[in-house]
């Protein structure tokens, strides 16, 4: 998981969600912070954001508005 690669990820532009593509995330998440990276995740439409609120991923993940704010949150 190391080199210059972008760690924002935008699931707005997902089609939809399941129990797979969370794992994915969830697991991409745990590698990058155990090699001191982070992963943020922006643009999220309305119900891609509420399968990741039931799931409670919201409360252990990086989750905001922009891409901007996505990469100042990962740089």
């Amino acid at each position: 998981m190391r080199g210059a690669w972008p760690r924002c990820a935008r699931p707005g532009r997902w089609c939809r969600s399941e129990s797979r593509g969370l794992r994915v995330v969830l697991v991409l998440a745990k590698r990058l912070k155990q090699g001191a990276g982070a992963l943020a995740l922006c643009a999220m439409q309305p119900h891609v954001r509420e399968v990741f609120d039931i799931s409670g991923f919201l409360a252990i993940l990086t989750v905001v508005d922009t891409r901007q704010e996505a990469v100042a949150k990962v740089a």
